[in-house]
């Protein structure tokens, strides 16, 4: 029969859990593919506004 599970076994799991899980962002991000999972058309609504406002100026501004 397995014992039960300590606290201080759950706390180690917990971390080395966030370890990978930081590790594996940092090669993702390292090598590009967030930026591909990502896309920007999945860009929030109030940020395409305020490009779609600021080139609008630019334009104006010529």
């Amino acid at each position: 029969m397995k014992k039960a599970s300590t606290q201080k076994d759950i706390v180690l799991r917990a971390v080395k859990e966030l370890v990978v899980i930081l590790a594996v962002f940092v090669l993702l991000q390292h090598f590009g593919i967030l930026n591909r999972l990502a896309p920007d058309s999945l860009a929030d609504a109030s940020m395409i506004d305020d490009h779609a406002r600021d080139n609008k100026i630019k334009n104006n501004n010529r």
